[in-house]
């Protein structure tokens, strides 16, 4: 990692804006990360060492967008400093992993949602009571290991339906559905897109 930040200072005279870096090249170097430990041609140590530093260049590019979203709400007025929504994220209780979580925390703000990070080990109780109180549109669960689908599966699901909270449960109930890999990705991109784009509640409003 010690060129990392020579590296995206580089990659900011090359990219129109510090989102486009992390869209871009960033993710696409940790989906290679993600096809060869899938393969069995990385290991978990590589993978740690990547996750480490895709976080890091991620620091490193937060002021600047959070400079160049500032200079945006001052110059567009109401129209770009009106809010997308509110969404509630947590790493859930009995994991610590949140490279992704804080990785859409940042592209979500940087698209004019506000964003609730409760951080990781979260109780469900809490993010609920978080949601209720802060009228969240939306629960961004995170989570690495098997118990912690559990825990997003059995301790929310059923409290989240009764509550009318749209749940981020959409990519979970396609792979029991026995979508291919390819499928998988594609929803994911178009679920992202539309969330992006503020089609939040149309999504979620459709019948399951």
């Amino acid at each position: 990692m010690d060129f990392l930040e020579p590296d995206l200072t580089e990659a900011r005279g090359k990219y129109a804006r510090p989102l486009e870096i992390i869209e871009g090249p960033l993710m696409d170097g940790m989906k290679i990360v993600g096809d060869l430990f899938g393969a069995g041609k990385m290991f978990l140590p590589q993978v740690v060492k990547s996750a480490r530093a895709m976080k890091k260049a991620v620091a490193f590019l937060e002021p600047f967008m959070e400079a160049e979203r500032n200079a945006r709400m001052a110059a567009g007025g109401a129209a770009e400093t009106a809010s997308q929504g509110k969404i509630v994220i947590a790493t859930v209780k009995g994991d610590v992993h949140d490279i992704g979580k804080n990785i859409v925390g940042v592209v979500l703000g940087c698209n004019n949602y506000e964003v609730i990070d409760l951080g990781v080990m979260v109780p469900s109780d809490k993010i609920l009571k978080t949601a209720r109180e802060s009228k969240a549109d939306l629960i961004g669960l995170s989570g690495l290991i098997t118990p912690s689908l559990e825990e997003m599966v059995q301790k929310r699901a059923k409290k989240v339906a009764a509550e009318r909270i749209a749940s981020v449960d959409h990519t979970m109930r396609l792979e029991q559905q026995g979508l291919s890999r390819e499928e998988l990705q594609a929803e994911r991109e178009h679920l992202a897109a539309e969330l992006v784009r503020g089609n939040l509640r149309r999504l979620w409003d459709e019948p399951k």
